[in-house]
């Protein structure tokens, strides 16, 4: 199923007046938008080419940050793609969150890193430390 990635603004405005911008992602007709923690006012957006115009005092530093986040998104989205598996759009959100490829996860030296540090230190590790990092081996 296709996947499209498109840069947009939040519906509602904040107290200042401005809006967030978005990367909306649609998977399997499902969609989701993944914040940049930016904001900009509707008067210095273009929502065609999903930029900031240049009439905003800070246009180059915004359209770098949105050009980068963009193309953190499709990379993992193209990761994901390329293992084979199906995936959802979770998946997208929690690698782009924790900064993670999906090489990375698959990555046997770091699943061999991990499971041996798991093994070495189990009395410095609380429950629920020893479960996220086992959930993440599986």
């Amino acid at each position: 199923m296709p996947t499209s990635i498109k840069v947009k603004l939040r519906r509602n405005a904040n107290k200042a007046g401005l809006y967030g911008i978005v990367i909306q992602v649609i998977h399997n007709r499902k969609p989701t938008e993944i914040s940049i923690n930016e904001y900009v006012s509707k008067k210095h957006f273009d929502f065609g080419k999903g930029i900031v115009k240049s009439s905003h005092p800070r246009s180059a530093m915004l359209n770098k940050i949105i050009s980068d986040e963009r193309k953190k998104i499709e990379d993992i989205v193209f990761d994901l793609k390329q293992s084979g598996k199906p995936f959802a759009l979770k998946d997208v959100t929690f690698h782009f969150k924790e900064d993670l490829s999906p090489r990375d996860i698959d990555n046997p030296y770091l699943r061999d890193y991990m499971d041996t540090f798991i093994k070495a230190n189990p009395e410095d590790l609380s429950f629920s430390t020893l479960k996220y990092y086992q959930t993440s081996l599986n």
